[in-house]
């Protein structure tokens, strides 16, 4: 049986850098699998486009590769922004495995998820919702593939008791009655990403998360996906900036790793508990990065301040203190050759350090 080599140390564009070649062209789904073009071409229309630069982290990789091969269901957790479901997408899209995405939320319901019949110039229709549509592809792939489709549903713990009853019930046998039909699951793979692990969520870091049925759980292998490491933010981040045109230092692998150091000092003092908003995601951090490339570096620290304010639970002056912390952690990496970035970091401090004194 085809194994996934895990390397923690390492980080990669490609897939093979997360597990063995011989699992990759295992799963790989070809066009000629496809028993219905059109069906083909309009699926795969819908998907998300390819990042040629995703960087992927091996260790979460992994885990969805492993998923994908041995049918099982997997529930990614961890904070905003760590890149959950941009993996499973862009492994998918690299092995031509189509994903059928489903935002939850508390207002979701049964008939947005499954589908539902509509009236069409006075003719009943059903309309298929994202899990009959997974269905669909994967009964119409032809071939003994591990996954066939994907069904991936976004923020699983906020999702509706509707929702989380339709999804348990296709987990468990299988399949599902729906429009007057069975619709059957064989090579569909169901991934699942939280904030929480599925207990709930007392910290207040995340309002409108709620635990998720056990009976759920217990059918999901759990992926805790954290933070990228530093030097796989550094690639991402150097990566960007060289794309976008350089940077006055010389080296981008060096304005990505002092990027991404400032980000992994703001997240150790989040995890110390000095920190009361959310620490900086790799998405906003990506962010950053496409608007310092068009503004003077002495204005960096503007870029920086839109990812603090305005989002710390507790009181103004919590607000602050984190800002304070945040604005140092980034006035702390830059070099010599950058001190106008520096010194706008530096003079932000000094403004924050005076109102706290007040």
């Amino acid at each position: 049986m085809t194994t996934v080599t895990i390397e923690p140390a390492k980080a990669g564009n490609s897939l093979t850098d997360s597990c063995d070649a011989g699992l990759v062209s295992a799963l790989t789904v070809p066009e000629s699998a496809w028993q219905d073009a059109s069906l083909r071409k309009q699926v795969m229309a819908d998907q998300h486009c390819l990042d040629e630069g995703y960087v992927f982290d091996p260790d979460t990789t992994g885990e969805v590769l492993n998923c994908l091969f041995d049918g099982r269901h997997g529930l990614l957790t961890g904070a905003p922004g760590a890149g959950k479901t941009s993996c499973v997408e862009q492994v998918c899209l690299r092995l031509g495995i189509p994903v059928f995405q489903f935002g939850c939320s508390a207002e979701s319901t049964a008939e947005q998820f499954v589908g539902f019949n509509d009236m069409v110039n006075g003719t009943t229709s059903w309309q298929s919702g994202p899990l009959c549509q997974a269905c669909d592809a994967a009964a119409a792939i032809k071939g003994d593939f591990h996954t066939k489709a994907v069904l991936l549903l976004d923020e699983l713990d906020a999702a509706s008791s509707s929702v989380m009853v339709g999804l348990n019930r296709f987990l468990d046998c299988g399949l599902i009655t729906a429009g007057g039909k069975v619709w059957h699951g064989d090579g569909v793979t169901v991934f699942a990403t939280a904030n929480t692990s599925g207990a709930g969520d007392e910290s207040g870091n995340w309002q409108s998360r709620q635990p998720i049925d056990p009976a759920i759980l217990n059918r999901m292998v759990n992926i805790p996906v954290d933070y990228m490491s530093k030097e796989a933010e550094a690639q991402v981040f150097a990566r960007m900036w060289d794309a976008m045109g350089g940077h006055p230092d010389d080296s981008t692998d060096t304005f990505g790793m002092m990027l991404a150091k400032a980000l992994a000092d703001v997240r150790e003092s989040w995890y110390n508990g000095d920190l009361h908003q959310q620490p900086i995601s790799t998405r906003q951090a990506c962010g950053i990065v496409r608007r310092w490339s068009h503004t003077d570096g002495s204005t960096w620290w503007k870029a920086v301040r839109g990812c603090c304010l305005g989002s710390t639970r507790g009181s103004s002056r919590d607000a602050l203190n984190d800002y304070h912390t945040i604005m140092e952690a980034f006035g702390g990496v830059w070099p010599d050759s950058m001190a106008v970035v520096r010194n706008g970091f530096h003079k932000e401090v000094d403004r924050v350090n005076d109102l706290l004194n007040k």
